[in-house]
């Protein structure tokens, strides 16, 4: 087995662009020896779920599998709309005022 050695310096220069532009040619570098995707490979497993006998058509959602959903989502835009004509009762002159001067 081919071993890689990679050197770097104690320090790096004060350059923040210069500092950059070694860790990209670093990383280049570990691309090219293909150490990543031997990283890749290692840590994340490919085709876990590829066998094709366990893979089956997907099943149709119909009205009351969403049911639940659909009713909280209806509950928050009664809600906002609640708050929406709460907050126009409340401050009534000052939301009549500003929506006139934006208008005009």
């Amino acid at each position: 087995m081919r071993q890689l050695v990679i050197t770097s310096p104690i320090t790096l220069p004060n350059n923040p662009t210069l500092n950059v532009l070694i860790v990209l040619f670093r990383i280049t570098r570990l691309k090219e020896n293909g150490l990543i995707k031997k990283w890749l490979d290692e840590y994340y497993p490919r085709n876990v779920c590829a066998d094709s006998d366990k893979i089956k058509g997907g099943q149709v959602a119909t009205l009351p599998d969403i049911a639940g959903g659909l009713i909280l989502f209806s509950f928050g835009i009664l809600m906002a709309v609640l708050c929406l004509l709460m907050e126009i009762c409340v401050n009534k002159r000052h939301f009549i005022m500003n929506w006139l001067s934006i208008n005009i």
